[in-house]
């Protein structure tokens, strides 16, 4: 059980790599209760599986397989227990930290074959010989290797992950198909590696190896490709039921709107009438004061979103300034308008709702100069804002229905040749955007 073969040494190796390898990927995952305490314990777990797991006198090639998938196997039980994320995102980090930790390896075996050095450490480790794991004199190279690829793969694979992504590959399908390439990989490597390091054939040992790593980044492509396409079809398909949604409430909007305008004409009219009933006067002028909000920018669409949004404000004491030249909009549709500003204003209310009661003011202009068309929205906001690709990250734990506001702020924006500028600074958030005005409306207003 506890022969000292390269095979005994590496598996404790492997396991110290693997676990380094998935704390590239899992750094920005939302972390379970107690999670020091479950780490500590999911790091003793995987160290003393990797000592205790038994050994057999005569190795091959299929135990190596299976004491290196029992360890990957335990490890993403232990992610589980640790972090708390669907399987599907904790199967994603393990299966890219298995490819990094691999990939690594191989590059090792590469540089030590290619300077001349023995390779023992890096070739030796599915035999049988009783040796010592590791030619300390390569510990250099073995530490440089290791920093290198792994920071590489950081750089271009694990920062690109989002704080509060969801890693789950849905297309199921695609995703039993991509767990059947990395497998077969796996497996052939393994039994590659086997043959080369019985002969000690350096031509096959290099081919070996060198087929191994670029099966590696393979690996890491093909999965982050699935998930980028797996988002954007998500993404897709929620901003194309978003856009049919809006459709609807804009006409309930505009109905709303002109019964809004009537009413308050209505109740105008009634206070002329006097009463005896003071309370009452009161009360209706405050029903009137909350209602009468309507807007009148030029522009049908603005009009109704400012109108409700107005009214919405009257309700939870929010101040809004707004100073908008609605004729300059003409050139967009008014879905999209309605979209756009539905989606500032809302995102607007809501930080602003945090915010103490002197600080709950919302400032809206839209102006223009020449062809130049310039909207800003400004708002108090309370706590931190992280920025990512230019958009505030969402920070709801319902990721999969939250965080497409601003970003279907920025595709209407863009659809119509549009600029966006996000800042966060000193506790005020601004939302500029900035349109070349088709010449068409230059004249409109």
């Amino acid at each position: 059980m506890f022969a000292l073969t390269q095979l005994f040494w590496y598996k404790i190796l492997f396991s110290v790599e693997l676990m380094a390898a998935e704390s590239l990927f899992t750094f920005k995952l939302r972390k379970r209760r107690l999670f020091p305490l479950r780490l500590a314990a999911g790091v003793v777990v995987m160290i003393a599986l990797s000592v205790f797991f038994p050994l057999p006198e005569n190795n091959s090639p299929q135990y190596s397989l299976l004491v290196f998938f029992v360890q990957f196997a335990v490890s993403i039980a232990l992610m589980a227990f640790i972090f708390k994320e669907p399987l599907l995102s904790i199967l994603f980090c393990g299966i890219a930290a298995y490819a990094v930790q691999h990939l690594a390896y191989q590059c090792f075996t590469l540089v030590m074959y290619a300077s001349g050095a023995n390779g023992g450490s890096a070739m030796g480790l599915y035999g049988e010989v009783e040796a010592a794991p590791f030619d300390w004199h390569a510990l250099p190279v073995y530490m440089a290797v290791y920093v290198f690829v792994y920071w590489a793969m950081t750089l271009i694979f694990a920062s690109k992950i989002k704080r509060n992504e969801d890693l789950s590959i849905k297309s199921y399908s695609m995703f039993a198909l991509f767990v059947m390439a990395v497998f077969a990989v796996v497996i052939i490597n393994i039994f590659v590696a086997y043959e080369a390091y019985s002969d000690y054939n350096l031509t096959y040992i290099v081919f070996a190896a060198l087929s191994g790593a670029l099966s590696c980044l393979f690996v890491l492509f093909l999965l982050f490709t699935l998930l980028r396409s797996e988002n954007l079809k998500t993404e897709n398909e929620y901003i194309n039921r978003l856009w049919r949604q809006e459709q609807r409430q804009l006409a309930t909007a505009k109905a709303n709107a002109d019964f809004i305008k009537r009413a308050c004409h209505d109740l105008k009219y009634s206070l002329r009438i006097k009463t005896e009933d003071g309370s009452a006067r009161d009360e209706l002028k405050k029903a009137v004061a909350l209602y009468d909000t309507y807007a009148e920018t030029g522009n049908a669409a603005l009009d109704v979103i400012i109108t409700e949004r107005a009214s919405e404000c009257a309700a939870n004491d929010i101040k809004l300034d707004c100073m908008a030249d609605g004729a300059a909009l003409s050139f967009m549709n008014e879905v999209d308008l309605y979209t756009l500003f539905g989606n500032a204003f809302d995102n607007a209310i809501e930080a602003v709702k945090k915010t103490e009661p002197s600080r709950r003011v919302i400032s809206l202009s839209v102006t223009r100069a020449g062809q130049m068309l310039s909207v800003s929205m400004r708002n108090y906001y309370s706590g931190d804002v992280h920025m990512n690709g230019g958009l505030p990250e969402t920070t709801k734990a319902d990721r999969e229905f939250h965080g497409y506001g601003l970003q279907s702020i920025k595709r209407i924006t863009e659809k119509y040749g549009g600029n966006v500028q996000i800042t966060a600074r000193d506790g005020i958030f601004n939302l500029g955007l900035l349109f070349f005005m088709p010449k068409s409306t230059d004249s409109v207003g």
